[in-house]
């Protein structure tokens, strides 16, 4: 009886860590393309950020993807904007060029979008893209850059692949958690302690893959850098000193 106790507490544990490297790996992959697109075409300057700037986290050879910006016009007169997207073509020394003018009455929003595609990605593994939107007396000129997994992989979309590991990730987290803390129930002061820093580690893996996911991968790797200074103070005082 307490060897199938054993065996499920470590199974449990197995299965809340395999969520844990699921919502670690989501936080890498979503960042590092970000960080390669950083240098992509970056000798022309913008006054400001385009935050409103969309791109896949992977793209597969199964869909028709794209990139896509939000613009908006807060004037009260009609206004047209001008959005260039510069695109790899295959190597980082080389890129497309596609030009949207994109025409908006006061307070209209539009979305312009450039299609791409496996084709484009640097040596088979990150598409890089720059959005630049021009200046528009009083609304100052915007840029932002992206990065896009591109994974060979048949029969499913990047959507797919990321929708399938969060999912993943999140049940892996929330059953090993619980099975955990059923099998150790009532806690005692040592188990309590645990379970308080693997709740907290949890809270910032999750902060971290959601805030790479959603673009600000920024954010994300500060969240990442302080997870792992976080597993250290842990491991010491919970593995080494005892």
């Amino acid at each position: 009886m307490h060897s199938f106790h054993a065996i499920q507490r470590f199974a449990s544990s197995l299965l809340f860590l395999a969520g844990v490297m699921f919502a670690l790996v989501l936080t890498i992959i979503s960042f590092w393309p970000d960080q390669e697109a950083s240098l992509f075409d970056s000798s022309l300057s913008a006054q400001d950020s385009l935050n409103t700037l969309r791109c896949p986290l992977i793209v597969t050879p199964n869909e028709a993807a794209a990139i896509r910006v939000t613009l908006t016009n807060p004037l009260e007169r009609p206004i047209q904007l001008l959005a260039r997207a510069r695109i790899s073509d295959g190597y980082v020394t080389l890129m497309r060029q596609e030009t949207r003018t994109v025409p908006l009455s006061p307070g209209e929003t539009q979305t312009a979008s450039w299609a791409i595609s496996g084709k484009d990605a640097v040596y088979g593994r990150f598409i890089l893209a720059r959005v630049y939107v021009f200046r528009q007396n009083p609304l100052p000129s915007r840029q932002k850059a992206c990065g896009i997994w591109f994974l060979d992989v048949p029969l499913v979309t990047g959507g797919q692949l990321v929708g399938a590991a969060a999912a993943a990730s999140f049940l892996g987290m929330l059953v090993g958690g619980v099975w955990w803390l059923r099998l150790e129930w009532p806690l005692r002061q040592r188990r309590r302690d645990v379970a308080l820093a693997v709740g907290t580690l949890t809270a910032l893996v999750l902060a971290a893959a959601g805030m790479s996911l959603s673009g600000w991968w920024s954010a994300g790797l500060l969240l990442l850098l302080l997870l792992i200074v976080a597993l250290v103070v842990l491991m010491e005082r919970y593995l080494l000193t005892h």
